[in-house]
């Protein structure tokens, strides 16, 4: 779905029933969309074949594919498929967040190679973070630590570059972050997109 982009506003037909969303996030052939009335989607059978339609700059789009229920309360989840019975893999949408984060160079078997640097995120989700300022060659290992809002305690676990843009922003992939605190991250990631679709809608119907 590479026309779909984050906060469109999208059509969901499923079960005959139609509501109006916006897009909370998009990866490959998933969205997980916010309704904008919950009693646009109180009819729907979920999960349902689904019909998803929105309108690029040149001509409308209509993908046929599943309905579901979202990641978090009051979401809807889309993905491209002709069996109900087949999962999307696991959409971990992405946070612009300005975070400290303190980045200490490992070996493979965890022991330190060097002093623990501060740094700062430029986005985050629950699988990774991008580090502005960090020169490490994709393959680096690295301990990391940092503390997100609405989390009890500061994300600390292994992690690996994976690239560094020209602009000087390194994607750092984690590598044995706890389940738990994954899921909650998404969750957490989740709910402040959802406020940004609901902003959005609620500015929409005051025009």
């Amino acid at each position: 779905m590479r026309r779909l982009r984050d906060f469109q506003i999208v059509g969901l037909d499923a079960s005959g029933a139609d509501a109006t969303c916006r897009v909370v996030a998009v990866d490959g052939g998933q969205a997980v969309l916010e309704p904008r009335a919950a009693a646009e989607v109180a009819g729907m059978d979920l999960p349902a074949p689904a019909t998803l339609s929105f309108e690029t700059g040149r001509h409308p789009i209509l993908l046929a594919g599943t309905a579901d229920a979202g990641p978090i309360p009051g979401t809807l989840r889309f993905w491209v498929t002709d069996d109900v019975g087949v999962r999307p893999v696991r959409l971990r949408p992405r946070l612009k967040a300005d975070l400290a984060v303190r980045v200490t160079p490992v070996d493979a078997a965890g022991r330190r190679l060097g002093f623990a640097q501060d740094y700062a995120t430029t986005d985050l989700s629950a699988g990774g973070i991008a580090v502005a300022g960090l020169a490490a060659a994709p393959g680096a290992r690295l301990q990391v630590e940092l503390a997100v809002p609405g989390l009890a305690a500061p994300v600390r676990c292994g992690a690996r570059v994976v690239r560094r843009t020209p602009d000087g922003v390194t994607a750092v992939a984690f590598a044995d972050l706890d389940p738990e605190v994954a899921d909650t991250l998404d969750r957490l990631i989740f709910a402040v997109r959802q406020r940004v679709a609901r902003q959005a809608f609620d500015l929409r119907d005051a025009a």
